[in-house]
């Protein structure tokens, strides 16, 4: 199996490396989104920083940009990008902030909505296929162990 051949080898390099946690964090999270990103990419024609901001509006709530992009980790001029495509899409409204007009509320419209419930379904098919040789107290240790280090 190919998968196997690649993932094996992957694993090899973490016995040669101080980077070895790190390494196989970044390994983890390219199985889980690389496969996943390409198919809602292709399907629905949606990127991975708009799924970034969709997923986190239908999450939180009505949010400003830069807020998105700290809950992200992503870079000002990516989700930016993204905004834009999503509000030219009908995806997200904008509202200005009364307060300080110089910034807009992002929040998910009946499309955005319905774009997220099209993409879940297969990062949770992905998700399930990784995590299917964990038992479920290994699945909340994995999580407890990931949330203590963030």
């Amino acid at each position: 199996n190919e998968q196997k051949i690649w993932a094996d080898s992957a694993l090899e390099l973490l016995e040669n490396t101080p980077l070895r946690e790190s390494y196989l964090i970044g390994l983890w999270n390219n199985a889980l989104t690389t496969p996943v990103l390409k198919q809602i990419e292709k399907n629905f024609d949606v990127t991975r920083d708009e799924f970034n901001v969709i997923f986190t509006l239908k999450a939180k709530g009505p949010l400003l940009a830069s807020e998105i992009c700290h809950l992200n980790s992503r870079p000002k001029n990516s989700i930016s990008r993204a905004v834009t495509r999503l509000y030219k899409r009908n995806a997200l409204v904008k509202t200005q902030i009364e307060s300080d007009k110089r910034k807009e509320q992002l929040s998910l419209t009946e499309h955005g909505v319905e774009l997220y419930n099209l993409c879940t379904p297969f990062f949770l098919e992905r998700q399930k296929e990784l995590m299917s040789p964990l038992d479920y107290e290994e699945r909340r240790q994995l999580e407890f162990l990931m949330k203590k280090t963030l």
